[in-house]
């Protein structure tokens, strides 16, 4: 597992989800309940979806980079 390549997803979830949460705040619906749980939803799938690219080869290596 190339490490560069871990850390140039991780940087990537957090620019998409910082992207998001801006336009949730300046949509002013970033308060509700209920808009924040559909982002813990966005963001959870994001981070599965990159997840599945890296691919580890092994479960001990995937919870070092983790």
């Amino acid at each position: 597992m190339n490490i560069l390549k871990v850390i140039g997803y991780g940087v990537l979830i957090w620019v998409l989800m910082f992207a998001i949460v801006s336009a949730f705040v300046a949509f002013t619906i970033y308060e509700n309940v209920g808009a924040q749980v559909i982002l813990a939803i966005i963001s959870g799938a994001i981070a599965f979806f990159f997840a599945g690219k890296v691919k580890p080869s092994k479960f001990d290596k995937a919870l070092i980079f983790g």
